[in-house]
């Protein structure tokens, strides 16, 4: 009778079995918790049987594993919102009781997630939609993790506006988006539903776009211009306002137009990210940036970082922001993202349940734990990432080192060779340099017919080879490297910084100028533009003009600066 009683002061609340002898006990005293508006006490009962549930990972319960990880994260995170107020205790009563909504709401939190911002955004969908919202727990989980307040709970928190939040909200759920949000995972409808743009501008996009066949091609659409002159916070009429129209008229540098296409994507609902190419040792302001774009292949989703990109920038490697904690993602890692789609809620809430209840587990279990979540879900990066800090810190037996490496063979290899090669350095790194070597050897047939993964890993056995005082054959996988990749892509860049750094460590600058006479110009001369300075072609050439002038070579060296001045337009 008491739970009875205290579902039907929830909001729109479901109707609960009618058996309470058939609820399970631990949501009773979850929502008991909550309508007392005490959930502390709730923390110290449901870690005595998290421990117990996650003690024999060869034997986990997966049954109870979910409600058990549910209820600690609902009774950890909401307790930090203080003193909860009469309709909060019964939001947060309705939330647990809903079986897939709970799970996946907790299971997405994060430490960036302020409560209490979450909570206004969660009664603002539950006033809106009442109960619909509880069918739609994937899309309401991302909702509620990007659009909550950022920044601490105790700390002033920037406000969102709410009620632009529930239309759009209303605006994905009912205007046919390319992608059904209500199917993504959440981790993947972030990148769609964390939107910014005006309602005009969202309109303007839909309009324009909305039957555009390939989403890629809108990055081309905006002219390429450096100096635009926008204003990010117009005050006067004549200012150029930061608007999708102004932005398809006016151009922008390669960042505004995958800025511009990212927004269109989002707009008719397809998830996209900017990526942001980090070019070591050179100016951050002209890195290059392209689009990473969610689509369907085979039935499967993948990102496509290739085709809303310039030819120039192919091949570097990026970072993009994550839509949720606002941190930085490599590309690989949102392309592992993807694999969510093709496993099962059950399976997603098991494996992140699994990494919820990891630190209540004993160190020496941690990893065959994180093993096991990532057999339930391969796309969760969150235990991916918890394992290569393991293997980091020489937490890693040599038995769970040997189930980890081949994890990575299963589940990263065929499909996303960036990434497992990204997982497998942090276990080859600790060993000795000695021990290296054959370590990457097995890199080496892992990525036989994956060329751009394979250039990386000759790099990495050049640099091991240098540590041990192997100079020539060094150079020899430096070359290997390079040869590799097309003749001006970043990792020949990457392949001719090492070498020239090797030549000049051993004083050996006269064949340092010989390699590049040699080398340089056998490169792909691009076509002039605007944006060669992220070109591997002037990056090279900038290595090479440094050289001849060391070499005291100034004819030599005017001449390959005007070669590579030759390759820029100016739009001043």
């Amino acid at each position: 009778m008491l739970v009875l009683l205290l579902l039907s002061s929830c909001p729109a609340a479901d109707a609960p079995p009618k058996d309470t002898d058939q609820i399970d006990p631990l949501l009773l005293a979850a929502i008991d918790a909550a309508m007392r508006g005490d959930l502390k006490p709730l923390s110290a009962e449901v870690d005595a049987k998290a421990s117990s549930v996650i003690a024999d990972p060869a034997n986990l319960d997966t049954s109870s594993l979910v409600s058990i990880a549910t209820t600690r994260e609902f009774a950890a995170y909401f307790a930090r919102v203080g003193a909860l107020s009469n309709p909060n205790r019964r939001l947060l009563a309705w939330l647990i009781a809903q079986p897939k909504l709970a799970p996946t709401l907790m299971m997405a939190v994060s430490t960036e997630d302020p409560p209490d911002g979450l909570l206004e955004v969660l009664r603002r969908l539950n006033d809106d939609h009442g109960d619909e919202i509880a069918q739609f727990p994937d899309l309401v989980a991302a909702f509620c993790t990007v659009w909550d307040s950022t920044g601490d709970v105790d700390e002033e928190a920037k406000k969102v506006d709410l009620d632009r939040v529930a239309r759009l909200y209303n605006y994905y759920t009912k205007s046919s988006p390319r992608f059904d949000l209500k199917e993504l995972p959440w981790q993947l409808a972030t990148w769609v539903v964390r939107n910014p743009l005006s309602e005009d501008e969202i309109t303007f996009a839909r309009g324009k776009y909305q039957d555009r066949k390939s989403p890629a091609e809108v990055f081309f659409d905006p002219p390429y211009n450096e100096y635009p002159g926008y204003v990010l916070e117009p005050k006067n009429p004549t200012d150029l306002a930061y608007t999708l129209p102004n932005v398809l008229k006016h151009g922008g540098t390669s960042v505004d137009q995958a800025r511009f296409a990212t927004s269109v994507c989002r707009s008719i609902g397809v998830p996209a990210a900017v990526c942001t190419a980090t070019l070591a040792g050179e100016d951050q302001s002209h890195a290059p940036a392209w689009v990473a774009i969610l689509e369907v292949n085979n039935r499967r989703v993948r990102w496509n970082l290739y085709s809303a990109r310039y030819a120039e920038h192919a091949g570097w490697r990026g970072t993009v922001i994550d839509p949720q904690t606002q941190l930085q993602l490599a590309d690989s890692e949102l392309q592992q993202l993807a694999e969510l789609q093709a496993v099962s809620l059950d399976r997603r809430l098991q494996s992140m349940a699994i990494c919820k209840l990891l630190p209540l587990a004993e160190e020496s279990k941690q990893p065959e734990l994180l093993l096991k979540a990532i057999e339930l879900s391969p796309g969760n990066l969150r235990a991916w990432q918890s394992l290569k800090t393991l293997a980091v810190k020489r937490k890693l037996s040599a038995g769970q080192e040997e189930a980890f490496v081949a994890a990575i063979e299963k589940y990263a290899v065929p499909r996303n060779g960036a990434f497992a090669f990204e997982m497998y350095l942090p276990i080859v790194q600790p060993h000795g340099t000695l021990q290296q070597i054959p370590m990457l050897d097995v890199a080496v047939k892992w990525f036989a017919n994956q060329p751009d993964v394979l250039a990386r890993v000759k790099l990495e056995q050049g640099d091991a080879q240098i540590k041990l005082k192997r100079p020539d054959l060094g150079l020899e996988a430096f070359k290997e490297a390079a040869n590799l990749q097309p003749k001006c892509s970043p990792m020949v860049l990457e392949a001719f910084q090492r070498i020239d750094a090797l030549y000049r460590a051993n004083n050996n600058l006269p064949q340092l100028v010989d390699l590049y006479a040699t080398a340089w110009p056998r490169l792909d001369r691009p076509r002039p533009t605007p944006y060669s300075r992220t070109v591997p072609y002037v990056l090279i050439g900038r290595l090479y003009v440094q050289a001849l002038d060391d070499a005291g070579k100034k004819v030599e060296s005017s001449r390959v600066q005007s070669m590579i001045d030759g390759v820029h337009l100016d739009q001043n």
